[in-house]
């Protein structure tokens, strides 16, 4: 992964270097394709629907390297052993 990504910058840089107007296109090109990336992203967040506003948190979680929050605790519904061997016994008690 590291080679790939120093190959690709090396190579940037080269072409900059052996002619200064390439050089300016693919900066320029790297910073449009990061600023649409990032619009895409507060685009879906501020106008997708709520599974795909959660999804995008999830995709900037994981880039993050933040771990999924916490699922909600709900209330657990009671046992119905319990509840029919109670009602059981209260029957046979009264």
């Amino acid at each position: 992964m590291i080679g790939a990504s120093s190959s690709i910058l090396v190579s940037e840089g080269i072409a900059g270097v052996l002619h200064p107007a390439v050089g300016e296109v693919l900066a320029a090109a790297d910073v449009v394709a990061s600023l649409s990336i990032v619009l895409a992203l507060i685009i879906a967040i501020l106008r997708g629907s709520a599974e795909t506003c959660e999804r995008v948190f999830r995709l900037l979680r994981c880039i993050a390297g933040r771990p999924e929050p916490r699922a909600p605790e709900t209330e657990r519904a009671p046992n119905l052993c319990t509840i029919s061997s109670a009602v059981l016994r209260n029957c046979y008690l009264s």
